[in-house]
């Protein structure tokens, strides 16, 4: 002990002496210790953090199969699926994409999730609402589709948190969509979507065959994936029987695959994991040329660079 005390001692009286030295040192290993937290943030909550859903280990990924091959699922297929299998308490399908918004303020486009009724309150995602409700059932059929919930994000960024926001309308896509409710606080803020719409199927959607659809599905207490599968496997069975009796209603494919919820979201955990890590890199480039000694001009464009990530 009293050898240690005398060398902690003697390191104390070397890094006095060597003032800038000690400052360098200090300055290296905060910057290595906030480097390795914040990557280490990253891959927690990418690849180890609990997945922010209820129950998450009784949801599992429906897709359609080809040649081996998973794909997403035409509107058809799902509807077939929702009507005939029993192994799920619910099952349900979203996608999205980029919509034209417009409020009393400004035009802006974002990114806008489509789901069908039940999706969000099966996750329990944003559950239970800052405000209002979830989509009703009858709003998954055409000509009831134009309401809107908003992220708890949207809400606060976009209508100031104003608590008379149930109600309003904004125009999506240049058509009236009326407010119904606002999600929690938390995980759906990270989130692309800053809004959800309702999917509703047209009998074109039906007939088409497009395969546009994520579908994922809550199994019952109790049942494993084989069963899943087994299920939708008379699913298929049921299916083709109605097509050999001339029912053209019945679709013309449902093979699928039930997968566990963690093997889809694994890959786009992965996106996201690089995603971040590339802006965490860009953001450390920019901040050294912005503290270096480099031309005004330089260190001003690196700034605004550098802000604009902030801001993304």
């Amino acid at each position: 002990m009293t050898t240690l005390l005398r060398d902690a001692r003697f390191g104390i009286r070397l890094l006095r002496r060597t003032p800038g030295f000690t400052a360098v040192a200090v300055l290296t290993l905060a910057l290595g210790i906030a480097a390795t937290t914040a990557i280490f943030s990253v891959v927690y909550g990418t690849f180890f953090a609990p997945l922010p859903y209820r129950q998450a280990d009784r949801l599992v990924m429906v897709w359609e199969q080809q040649r081996g091959e998973r794909r997403s699922v035409s509107p058809g297929n799902y509807v077939e699926w929702k009507r005939r299998a029993t192994a799920f308490s619910d099952i349900n399908a979203w996608g999205g994409g980029p919509v034209n918004i417009a409020t009393a303020e400004r035009p802006e486009r974002v990114i806008a999730g489509r789901a069908t009724p039940g999706f969000l309150g099966m996750l329990g995602y944003g559950h239970p609402l800052a405000l209002g409700r979830d989509f009703l059932e009858s709003e998954g059929t055409p000509g009831n589709e134009q309401v809107v919930i908003l992220t708890h994000r949207m809400w606060r960024e976009r209508f100031g948190s104003d608590p008379n926001v149930l109600g309003q309308q904004i125009r999506i896509d240049r058509k009236p969509y009326t407010i119904v409710g606002v999600l929690a606080a938390g995980p759906p803020d990270e989130n692309q979507s800053q809004l959800w719409v309702p999917l509703a199927f047209t009998a074109t959607d039906l007939n088409e065959g497009a395969h546009r659809l994520l579908v994922m599905g809550r199994l019952k207490p109790g049942l494993t994936l084989a069963q899943a599968n087994v299920d939708l496997d008379v699913a298929a069975r049921a299916a083709a029987f109605l097509r050999e009796l001339g029912d053209r209603d019945a679709p013309k494919e449902i093979v699928a695959r039930v997968l566990p919820e963690m093997e889809g979201a694994s890959v786009s955990k992965r996106i996201q994991a690089v995603k971040r890590l590339k802006l965490l890199h860009a953001r450390r480039e920019l901040r050294e040329i912005v503290e270096a000694d480099a031309s005004s001009s330089v260190r001003h464009a690196a700034q605004e660079a550098l802000e604009s990530l902030e801001d993304g």
